[in-house]
């Protein structure tokens, strides 16, 4: 699920905030390791003149570590091997801000 809010605020200037939901997901069919629920924030607020534009942006505002992949396997002989889950995060917070230049 993926729900975005733009408005304009006044003539040139705009803002948006946007979220991006995901329910629990198994990560495979070969074992029965899941993905939990995840709600993720974005904003963006920017600035347009007749020829160029500046936008300040922002993805996963909260820094919310969520796993995109999960694998389940033993891998330590210290516990006899046996199968744990391990996953890999999705990208941190990620902030920037981008200049558009129309020739």
């Amino acid at each position: 699920l993926h729900l975005s809010i733009r408005r304009q605020r006044q003539m040139c200037i705009r803002d948006r905030v946007g979220i991006e939901g995901k329910d629990d997901y198994y990560f495979s069919d070969s074992h029965n390791s899941k993905a939990p629920n995840s709600n993720l924030v974005n904003l963006s607020l920017g600035y347009e003149a007749d020829m160029w534009s500046v936008r300040a942006w922002a993805r996963n505002v909260f820094d919310e570590a969520v796993p995109t992949r999960g694998f389940e396997f033993g891998n330590d002989p210290l516990d006899g091997y046996e199968t744990h889950t391990y996953t890999q995060l999705g990208e941190p917070r990620v902030a920037g801000i981008t200049f558009t230049l129309e020739l």
